[in-house]
């Protein structure tokens, strides 16, 4: 115990210790102000648009199993026609997407 007190001393005697804490607080104090709002809202949006890439893939999934175990059933042909149709449109919605974000962000510099 005695040992932890003394280098607790040493250290908050140590002026390169404070320095470096001054400088810290100079230049942002915590990660979000380091960050910025526009690279929190560019990390949001790439996760979001993973989670709907992923749901796309799904849908196309799906309506390839439904075409697969429906057979000659109408009703499940027609299921199947529009999930896939879902699957695209999502699909290329997720592209402009991408697309939007990384084209605005590399004009702001993100």
């Amino acid at each position: 115990m005695n040992s932890f007190l003394i280098k607790f001393a040493q250290a908050a005697e140590d002026t390169t210790i404070l320095d470096k804490a001054n400088e810290f607080g100079e230049k942002g104090a915590t990660p979000l102000d380091q960050a910025g709002v526009l690279g929190i809202a560019n990390t949001f949006m790439s996760i979001w648009l993973w989670l709907v890439g992923i749901l796309a893939f799904l849908f196309i999934l799906y309506s390839a199993y439904l075409f697969m175990a429906g057979g000659i059933d109408e009703d499940n042909t027609k299921k199947a026609k529009k999930f896939l149709l879902y699957g695209i449109i999502g699909s290329v919605i997720l592209i402009l997407s991408l697309s939007i974000v990384g084209f605005s962000g590399s004009l702001l510099g993100v």
